[in-house]
């Protein structure tokens, strides 16, 4: 009782002392309602930006911008969207959409404005993320035993697709492992590390996504490297194989995906319109939309109409022309290797932010593992493009940036232990 009553008596301190409670709550009602949602997060993040010219110093933003080089990398790609704009050969419709999709950009920016420098929020926002995702996980565990239709979706999605879903699933399996090591408690440590079994059990036993079974072990192997050194890294990498090899000949899912795709690839070229033969044909023809103007590109969403120019049957063109499964190929065929630059140069960015961070050691590796996550699914998918991605990566990148330009938001001792 003593304890409640002193956290009663904290709470009420901050609220009635901190001039930018509201601001907190609505980062707390955003980085809460994102994974839950694509649409639900809307309104908290109107509150956010609303309140950022409230209470964010915005006078103080272009300083912060001009001193984070990082930062220019994004608004440069957009600024570069945006007038590719006009002139477009896209559809009109199709252009405005990539304004809008990729105005995320802009968002990512405007958050981390928000949040550097301010552990309080920053603290806010990664607990509203993890509990999210730890409410997610254990609904995903209760469709097993009480199947209803409330509670999923396609491919054992709890919350929008399952593709998607891996991908937070994926990063937040760390995000637990990293709250279990930092828990000063035995029944905290204990919680966390349950639910961090839990969210790799059920990628690796549920679902049938191969795109999060990927990113999964990818996540792992980034804090293996980043954490580890010598002997313990070699040992770090057996034990990484060795559950990756449980999972596969425990897993039934697990194993038809990948068998699956195997059998896909060996005949991608009969078959160009499965899941691994469509991006290994679009990997072949989105290049020679490139190099017909290979500097600035063919405009702002023009990859959607281009490219049926550049399929070997233009019948088919309705099934390639949504996206081409790669990032950097999206961008370059838009908007040309200037296009593509800026944005792998924004994702090594991210990997050298980590590097440099005075941040304590779990703080940087989650940057660390973000930035691995988005290269690797960059590859395969679109994610900037992707609604629900784009907002993943967009609002972590910008907490993990400024976490990483602050300490963390916490003591750096207590970051370190992982």
């Amino acid at each position: 009782m003593v304890g409640d009553s002193s956290l009663r008596e904290s709470f009420g301190r901050w609220w009635t002392g901190a001039p930018d409670r509201w601001l907190v709550l609505a980062l707390c009602a955003l980085y809460f309602s994102f994974p839950l949602s694509k649409t639900l997060h809307n309104l908290p993040l109107l509150v956010v930006v609303v309140l950022a010219f409230v209470y964010g110093q915005p006078s103080q933003w272009w300083r912060v911008i001009r001193q984070t080089p990082l930062l220019w990398l994004p608004l440069a790609l957009y600024a570069l969207i945006v007038i590719n704009a006009p002139g477009s050969p896209g559809e009109p419709a199709a252009v405005l959409e990539h304004v809008r999709k990729y105005g995320r950009l802009v968002v990512l920016v405007l958050l981390f404005l928000i949040l550097v420098d301010q552990p309080q929020r920053q603290r806010v926002a990664m607990t509203a993320f993890a509990t999210a995702m730890g409410l997610t996980v254990l609904l995903t565990w209760l469709r097993l035993v009480w199947p209803h239709p409330l509670l999923g979706g396609a491919g054992h999605a709890i919350f929008g697709d399952y593709i998607t879903q891996n991908i937070m699933v994926a990063f937040f399996s760390l995000v637990a492992f990293v709250k279990a090591r930092q828990a000063s408690g035995r029944a905290a440590r204990i919680a966390w590390s349950l639910l961090m079994i839990l969210a790799v059990l059920s990628i690796t036993h549920q679902s049938i996504g191969r795109t999060g079974q990927v990113l999964l072990f990818a996540a792992w192997a980034s804090y293996v490297l980043w954490v580890l050194r010598g002997v313990r890294l070699a040992l770090g990498f057996v034990l990484l194989f060795v559950a990756a090899a449980i999972a596969y000949s425990s897993s039934d899912f697990l194993r038809g995906r990948f068998q699956q795709a195997v059998v896909e690839a060996r005949n991608a070229q009969a078959d160009p319109f499965s899941s691994i033969g469509h991006r290994l044909y679009n990997y072949k023809t989105t290049p020679r939309m490139i190099a017909q103007k290979p500097v600035l590109g063919h405009g702002t969403a023009a990859f959607h109409t281009e490219i049926c120019r550049f399929i070997d049957k233009p019948e088919t063109c309705p099934v390639y022309q949504r996206h081409p499964h790669n990032q950097f190929l999206f961008f370059a065929a838009d908007h040309g290797v200037l296009g593509a630059g800026l944005y792998l140069a924004f994702v090594i960015g991210l990997f050298v932010t980590a590097l440099r961070s005075q941040a304590g050691t779990s703080t940087r590796v989650l940057l660390v593992a973000l930035a691995t996550l988005l290269l690797i699914n960059s590859l395969i998918n679109s994610p900037l493009y992707s609604s629900r991605e784009s907002q993943f990566f967009a609002f972590m990148t910008a907490l993990l940036l400024a976490m990483n330009r602050t300490g963390g938001g916490q003591n750096k001792q207590a970051a370190s232990r992982a």
